[in-house]
């Protein structure tokens, strides 16, 4: 469990600044064009979502560890 806490840690931190600093520049500046005043908009909401995608996994894994150790309990 602890591996996996350790993990879902460091993807919080580096995914999202991965994927903001990745789709300002690339997707947005480079292949659409924006400008950079709105592509920091739109690079941050991307950057957000990420970070919820990963909250979203943690809680998953959180409820199903715990179900899987009361399981364990019972039989």
């Amino acid at each position: 469990m602890f591996k996996k806490i350790l993990w879902l840690s460091a993807l919080m931190i580096f995914l999202p600044l991965c994927l903001y600093f990745t789709s300002k520049n690339v997707v947005f500046e480079a292949i659409m064009g924006m400008t950079s005043s709105n592509s920091y908009f739109y690079a941050a909401i991307v950057a957000i979502l990420s970070a919820h995608v990963v909250l979203i996994i943690f809680i998953f894994i959180a409820l199903s560890d715990e179900s899987e150790a009361s399981k364990t309990k019972l039989h």
